[in-house]
């Protein structure tokens, strides 16, 4: 009552298009209706649009796994912010006993410096133009105007922890410090200062950080820590991650690694690797593939999983006739290898254990594993990276190269060509 008389009387020089808007949280079954009621007479008596919304706040919380006054807090704001639209702005009638209560429920639930800075006197498109008074005095606002007020009989209750810390925390305090809410308004807005500070800090930090992929490790990792945790914090806003303690801790524990994953929601994940934190979509378990191609067809086309293809042709060709096609198709990703040298079938499929290559252009027998590591392929794509092995073993990997066994020489009679489309894949696979 005591926000609208203000906005409607004292601030009716500003021309202000006023509209009233309550939500019942039907948690108290008819003294809810009868706030409701109230809150419409109030509205009509000052000639202010009224709207309201019923929201069984019990069973949504129960749905959404919310604690009620988190549920209610999110419902009622979202109801505000379709009202207001682009244009208009959220006045709520907090005030700085609302903001010492807050204070200390976020100090005993654990926070940084943005939970000591309690509620702000503006976030956005919300104002709150009491936020500096003390409910006595807002109470002794009503007496002096004449305003009527309800109290919610909730607000009696020792139930919650936000009430508990109103009937309890804060009068043991007020006792030990007769001026608590001054100390409380001092310090919010000291630290509130503080925060905005360093935000600003972070936030520049941040581009200088960022990369097309993700956060530079290095450069992250040589923040002052207090940056850090900020940069870490505005990256994991920018992918949808919500931030918490654990979250930011466990996501500055991959940067100062240098590499690893972690799981910080059900729909992403962040890598460390070469230099840089990443975040990917969340996949479903890949899907194995193994197809075969004999070498007494002339053509087949394979398909993988994600979407990619592999051309496999047998044709007519020598030595020569490879180094030709090797000049015309210069742009694809294209192995050209002898058909006779081939244990009679290809397999296309992913990489197994143990599976080694000696490449016609180096020297030497290496392992996949010990490739994969040198070219720093990501974890992620190792294993939907084609291979291509006859019973002999790996004879090929598309946009790297071939065995020694199976290259072309000047007694080659048959080619066999496989061309593969590497679109879909994020690491762009360095040629050997």
């Amino acid at each position: 009552m005591a926000l609208l008389h203000f906005l409607c009387k004292d601030c009716a020089g500003l021309e202000l298009q006023i509209v009233a808007a309550h939500v019942n949280h039907c948690l108290r079954g008819e003294e809810s209706d009868a706030d409701e009621e109230f809150a419409r007479q109030a509205a009509a008596d000052y000639g202010v649009e009224f709207h309201s919304i019923h929201a069984d706040i019990r069973t949504l919380s129960n749905s959404s796994k919310e604690g009620l006054e988190v549920c209610g807090r999110r419902i009622r704001y979202r109801f505000f912010e379709d009202l207001a639209g682009k244009e208009g702005q959220i006045a709520t009638a907090h005030t700085l006993s609302d903001r010492a209560e807050t204070l200390f429920l976020n100090l005993v639930r654990g926070c940084g410096l943005q939970g000591l800075g309690s509620i702000p006197p503006v976030r956005g498109k919300i104002v709150r133009p009491l936020i500096d008074c003390s409910r006595q005095e807002v109470e002794s606002y009503c007496s002096e105007n004449g305003l009527l007020f309800v109290t919610d009989s909730s607000n009696l209750s020792d139930l919650y922890t936000r009430n508990k810390i109103r009937l309890q925390v804060l009068p043991a305090l007020t006792a030990i410090n007769p001026s608590l809410l001054d100390s409380v308004r001092h310090l919010t807005d000291s630290v509130r200062e503080d925060q905005e500070f360093l935000q600003q800090q972070a936030r520049q930090a941040y581009m200088e950080c960022r990369t097309a992929e993700g956060l530079d490790i290095l450069k992250t990792a040589a923040l002052a820590p207090a940056i850090r945790s900020r940069v870490c914090s505005l990256f994991l806003s920018e992918k949808g991650i919500p931030c918490d303690y654990q979250r930011i801790t466990e996501t500055i524990a991959l940067i100062m690694a240098g590499r690893g994953r972690s799981n910080p929601s059900g729909t992403c994940f962040l890598e460390a690797y070469n230099g840089v934190l990443a975040c990917y979509p969340s996949q479903e378990e890949k899907v194995a593939f193994d197809f075969s191609f004999s070498m007494q067809k002339q053509k087949d086309t394979f398909v993988l999983p994600d979407g990619r293809e592999i051309c496999v042709q047998v044709v007519v060709g020598n030595e020569s006739d490879g180094k030709n096609l090797k000049n015309i198709y210069k742009n694809v990703s294209l192995l050209i290898m002898d058909c006779d040298k081939i244990d009679k079938i290809v397999k296309i499929r992913q990489r197994q254990a143990g599976d080694t290559i000696c490449f016609s252009h180096r020297r030497g027998t290496k392992t996949l594993k010990k490739l994969f590591n040198e070219l720093r392929i990501p974890p992620r794509d190792r294993d939907v990276l084609p291979v291509l092995a006859d019973r002999q073993g790996v004879i090929g990997i598309p946009g790297m190269g071939i065995s020694q066994r199976v290259v072309p020489d000047q007694n080659t009679k048959r080619l066999c060509l496989c061309s593969f489309t590497n679109k879909n894949l994020k690491t762009e696979i360095k040629n050997l």
